[in-house]
């Protein structure tokens, strides 16, 4: 019995050796779900190659976005430091000022523009326009301006909740930032955060008025075929929802709350590649005025920037100049030059 037994466990392993292998199991094949038909018109954010952000240049500078991804930009509005004396500070001292200290949306908003003044009763005036950008023509500036009425009734002011909100329509842009610090809102990841303190916006007084600076890099032809009959897509807890057909850009609205009133106000615009201006007046002068903090800070958005370009922008734009404060930047903007040519 002993000698059957030792005979048997010598067998079993070259019988199980002789069985042929055993293939694994596969798992079914999983077809993925196919893409809907108002996201294929828009460009893809794995096949379109951006800048990258690597911090290099201003403190914080914003980087892009992908449209696709995130076409929802929400800025708060509230009141700017000044980072322009601290830069005319250092010039005057012979020294470019560093990089940290150059806050492009302070210089714009150190000057004043003349956007026109609300009417018909309304709080505030909201202007919104795009040119060529002049550090990358294929680009696109956009340009918003909002200035709140001088009320003697100040009970009506300030504003409370106010922001900028800015809807891409990923179809007809491939990217955008906002020139200047990242000051955009994230979004939010869950429902009751939604009004948290940030996202609410700030809180302005009478009188106040500011520029927002956006580029933006359009889709092109031949990316994008259907581009006239392109669709404009909202995010609706991070799921794109095809509202309507339409061939705009980017749709704005300002929303604010007056004291005392529970139910918000807004004010809205829209662009399209047909409303493209020239860049003169006014806003030929923010964008040297964005230029010209790019070149300080050494930005890696500063795509064709130059000082000379600086300087024709700020002239086109110098008009009256009542104050001389234009002058004056002309002036900065030499003595920039110089001390740049030195490094």
């Amino acid at each position: 019995m002993k000698r059957f037994i030792s005979l048997l466990l010598l067998l079993l392993p070259a019988a199980a050796a002789a069985q042929p292998p055993v293939a694994p199991e596969q798992a079914p094949e999983s077809k993925a779900a196919p893409a809907p038909a108002e996201a294929l018109r828009a460009p893809r954010p794995d096949t379109v190659a951006l800048p990258m952000h690597d911090h290099t240049g201003l403190v914080g500078e914003c980087p892009y976005r992908h449209a696709f991804t995130e076409p929802r930009s929400v800025v708060p509005l509230t009141p700017c430091g000044n980072a322009y004396a601290e830069c005319r500070r250092m010039l005057g001292e012979d020294k470019l000022p560093a990089a940290g200290d150059v806050h492009i949306d302070q210089l714009v908003n150190h000057f004043t523009y003349d956007y026109p003044a609300p009417t018909d009763g309304a709080s505030l005036s909201f202007t919104a326009e795009m040119a060529p950008c002049p550090w990358n023509a294929e680009h696109r500036l956009v340009r918003f301006g909002i200035r709140l009425r001088d009320a003697a009734d100040t009970t009506l002011l300030p504003l409370r909740h106010a922001r900028l909100r800015v809807e891409f329509n990923p179809a007809q842009v491939v990217a955008y930032r906002l020139v200047g610090d990242d000051r955009i809102l994230p979004q939010p990841r869950h429902r009751h955060r939604r009004h948290d303190a940030a996202r609410r916006g700030g809180r302005l007084e009478a009188g106040y008025s500011t520029t927002i600076l956006y580029e933006v890099i359009p889709a092109d032809a031949e990316r994008s075929p259907e581009r006239a009959s392109a669709l404009r897509l909202e995010s609706r807890e991070g799921v794109p929802v095809v509202l309507i057909p339409s061939s705009e850009l980017l749709t704005a609205r300002v929303r604010y709350h007056l004291p005392g009133v529970r139910r918000g106000e807004q004010m809205t615009a829209t662009l399209k590649e047909e409303n493209l201006v020239e860049l003169t007046g006014d806003f030929a002068f923010a964008a040297a005025v964005a230029m010209y903090g790019q070149l300080l800070s050494d930005s890696e958005f500063r795509g064709d920037s130059t000082w000379d370009k600086v300087l024709e922008l700020a002239e086109k734009g110098l008009g009256s100049d009542p104050d001389e404060e234009r002058r004056e930047f002309i002036a900065l903007v030499r003595m920039a030059q110089m001390l740049d040519s030195r490094r």
